[in-house]
């Protein structure tokens, strides 16, 4: 099963994945990815939602996407 994001969210958990992976030898890339969409969820910055075709999605919320905009680095 393929983990649905926005970009934003995509992003920012790319980013997160880097820096914890050799923490986690054990977790596949997929668990990692899967646990760290929890840790945001949990705090507020991830919501899960449907899309069209009914299949769970992950998007940021409004605030994460308002202030990670801030300081993205362009590319």
């Amino acid at each position: 099963m393929k983990l649905r994001m926005d970009k934003t969210l995509r992003f920012w958990v790319d980013v997160a994945y880097e820096n914890i992976k050799s923490d986690h030898p054990k977790l596949t890339k997929r668990q990692l990815i899967a646990e760290i969409l929890h840790q945001y969820q949990e705090r507020g910055d991830a919501m899960r939602c449907l899309n069209k075709r009914g299949r769970v999605t992950w998007k940021a919320t409004p605030r994460f996407s308002r202030t990670t905009f801030l300081i993205r680095p362009k590319h």
